[in-house]
């Protein structure tokens, strides 16, 4: 049996192949590990604090899933970089970007609070 992840289930998206689950826990949670939200990536999942106001929720979420495309794309800030680099990661990133406005209207209601 799947252990059960922690929180209150709140959005479901499909990226880059994968199924993508946004889950609130208590600001305290274990799994925040100090912060207001945090990625996954090998679980797949998106945890926001429930303390967060609901813009709030809104940016953090935006941030975990810029880590997601980041992740896919093997974009590395912290590595100093060519110009030719530089623009095929900014490419990727915003094809991440365009598959989620094309193929996730509740993700980005949700986002765009209604």
């Amino acid at each position: 049996m799947a252990q059960r992840r922690p929180g209150k289930p709140l959005l479901k998206f499909p990226l880059f192949g994968f199924d993508w689950e946004v889950r609130t826990v208590g600001a305290g949670s274990k799994v925040l590990d100090g912060a207001v939200g945090i990625c996954y990536l090998s679980d797949h999942v998106i945890y926001l604090s429930e303390d967060n106001t609901d813009e709030q929720a809104r940016t953090t979420l935006a941030h975990e899933i810029q880590h997601v495309i980041e992740d896919h794309a093997d974009v590395d800030y912290t590595q100093p970089t060519d110009d030719p680099t530089a623009d095929r990661m900014t490419d990727q990133v915003s094809r991440g970007w365009l598959m989620l406005i094309r193929t996730c209207p509740a993700l980005l209601a949700w986002l765009c609070g209604k």
